[in-house]
């Protein structure tokens, strides 16, 4: 009998939601400890700080765990910019110095580098839904390259990287691995032990099913000497105790050092309690769900005519499902969706829906039905 993970949520029954890839919905749980953090706040005041500090732990131990790494290489962050902002910075660029970015990523890396960084060569590299992409990134990459940034998987097709392929090319180049994975963790495994990635960013409001302004940054322990100090503050320091603040203390040595002071609790405690729901539910087994119904989802929307942008192999993709009809304008097949409360996203001109561990093909179903009939 196939378990009803929808009793984990709250929202409003009425609604079909596939719409994961933008925002994700928030656990009931979650909320309630959110909930509970305020109500505390309204009562008490700010708790004590070693009670913040174990809030803190608390959050880096969930994650660290969906990441199957140590607590000590996760900081927590506003949003994924937030983390590629902190990787960029963090690197002693030097003259002639050039990056490799991936052309088609969402913005949030296109931004930081077109803007941030004018006196660092920018080399770019289209996805193209994944044809030779290996290949050609290794081509645009010489003995002056500092980082490659990448999407582990991209936010329209859905297409995924391979992040131990991705790390054979740079291999022995002294070149920074830089992954936005807000489109993988959380909706697929991702095991950092096992990959050379330098830093992963993923913020915590789409598949983590955490609240805005929060987020999870893996710093790779072997780089930290080499990073440039960005975004300090007086927390990111080692304390005997934090009654004696003078003289100025020595960085930590580990990613609390991106832990400037007066974290946002009331996001953490609800991402914390999202990931321990992910935690307890299981990576594999949450990927293995996501992948089915993604592959059931595909076949059907093929059969009845439908163009499928997503690849088809199973790993090649993640929750991510974009599709469009030859014969049919996806903006009005999205405003159908829209009105009938089937809530997903029009992106490119291609209609989007973003599969989670909790949806059931009956919802497929729906997106399908409508389909057909506006056809």
């Amino acid at each position: 009998m196939e378990i009803n993970y929808r009793n984990l949520f709250a929202f409003d029954p009425s609604i079909t939601y596939f719409n994961h890839a933008a925002t994700g919905m928030l656990p009931a749980r979650s909320a309630e400890a959110m909930t509970n953090y305020i109500q505390q706040l309204k009562l008490h005041g700010e708790p004590p700080i070693n009670d913040l500090l174990q809030s803190y732990d608390n959050f880096r131990n969930q994650a660290a765990k969906l990441l199957n790494v140590a607590g000590n290489e996760i900081a927590f962050i506003k949003n994924t910019t937030d983390g590629l902002e902190i990787a960029l910075h963090s690197i002693d660029w030097q003259p002639g110095d050039n990056m490799v970015v991936q052309e088609d990523a969402f913005p949030a890396s296109l931004y930081l580098a077109a803007y941030c960084f004018p006196n660092v060569e920018k080399r770019y590299v289209p996805l193209d839904n994944g044809a030779d992409f290996y290949t050609r990134l290794e081509n645009k990459i010489d003995e002056h390259t500092r980082a490659v940034v990448v999407d582990h998987v991209h936010f329209l097709s859905g297409y995924r990287l391979d992040l131990l392929q991705l790390g054979r090319v740079i291999q022995g180049n002294n070149i920074l691995l830089i992954v936005d994975g807000i489109q993988a963790l959380g909706a697929v495994k991702v095991d950092l032990k096992e990959t050379p990635v330098d830093f992963f960013a993923a913020g915590g409001m789409k598949w983590l099913q955490g609240p805005a302004g929060t987020g999870v940054l893996y710093i790779r322990p072997e780089i930290m000497d080499k990073l440039v100090p960005f975004k300090i503050g007086w927390f990111s320091a080692e304390y005997e105790n934090l009654s004696s603040l003078y003289p100025v203390r020595p960085l930590k040595k580990d990613a609390g050092r991106f832990q400037p002071a007066n974290e946002n609790y009331i996001g953490l405690t609800g991402l914390t309690e999202s990931l321990a729901i992910l935690n307890e539910l299981g990576a594999e087994n949450i990927e293995n769900k996501i992948m089915n119904l993604t592959a059931w989802a595909q076949q059907q929307l093929k059969d009845r005519g439908c163009e499928i942008f997503t690849p088809l192999e199973k790993s090649l993709r993640a929750g991510i499902v974009s599709f469009k009809s030859p014969r049919v304008n996806s903006k009005k097949l999205y405003e159908l969706l829209e009105h009938e409360k089937i809530i997903c996203s029009l992106r490119e001109g291609w209609v989007r829906i973003a599969i989670h561990f909790y949806n059931c093909k009956q919802e497929i179903e729906k997106v399908l039905n409508l389909t057909e009939s506006f056809l």
